[in-house]
């Protein structure tokens, strides 16, 4: 009898955990990115590669944080349609707080992150920091294939204001592994300087 009783809890612990929603995610994908820095008289073009890191975290279930860090590299650039040769690096981070509604088969959600923003060469650097604020929409998390668009409104100090799309399509094997792909674009601009850099992402997510 306390055999019986010991393997039917045991079976229902793992039936409440197989059923329970993930309370967080991890994403690692390959990257490739490129960024157009343009005035009324020059243009500026590096195309990089590198990878992309992602976490979350399910404070309640509306609502969690999230943390995203780029980094791609480049050995040559192009000025006003000029190859030169030259080391690049590009990274980007974003640390915020997302407030999801759900509704049937999908999410809405507001977003809210701090960003950072750096390029540098051989000839110096350049970093700002400052803001997106955003809205969404995203799958609910219970099929197997996964989906996620924002867009949002982007303010980075001297290197401009503008706005920011991103998509995200992937599919599940398990609740917990996933293939996932994506995009961002970013579109800044400020003093007659247009910035505008745009990612691919390919690679893998583990929720748990």
């Amino acid at each position: 009898m306390f055999k019986k009783m010991v393997l039917t809890g045991l079976l229902l612990s793992a039936s409440c955990a197989s059923q329970a929603a993930p309370i967080g995610s991890l994403d690692l994908r390959y990257a490739g990115s490129k960024v157009e820095i343009e005035d009324d008289f020059d243009k500026a073009e590096v195309e990089g590669d590198g990878f992309d890191l992602r976490g979350s975290f399910n404070l309640t279930p509306e609502l969690a944080a999230q943390v995203s860090y780029l980094s791609t590299s480049a050995n040559d650039f192009r000025f006003d349609g000029v190859k030169y040769e030259g080391d690049t690096d590009l990274s980007v981070l974003r640390a915020g707080l997302r407030y999801q509604f759900y509704s049937g088969g999908f999410a809405a959600y507001v977003l809210a992150d701090y960003g950072k923003v750096k390029l540098s060469g051989d000839g110096g650097s350049d970093d700002d920091s400052g803001f997106v604020a955003g809205a969404g929409l995203r799958d609910a998390g219970k099929g197997a294939f996964l989906w996620d668009v924002s867009l949002g409104y982007i303010d980075m100090g001297d290197i401009g204001t503008g706005a920011v799309f991103e998509y995200n399509l992937g599919y599940r094997f398990t609740p917990m592994f996933a293939a996932v792909l994506g995009g961002q674009g970013y579109a800044l601009s400020k003093d007659s300087v247009d910035t505008t850099l745009g990612t691919f992402t390919l690679g893998l997510k583990l929720s748990f």
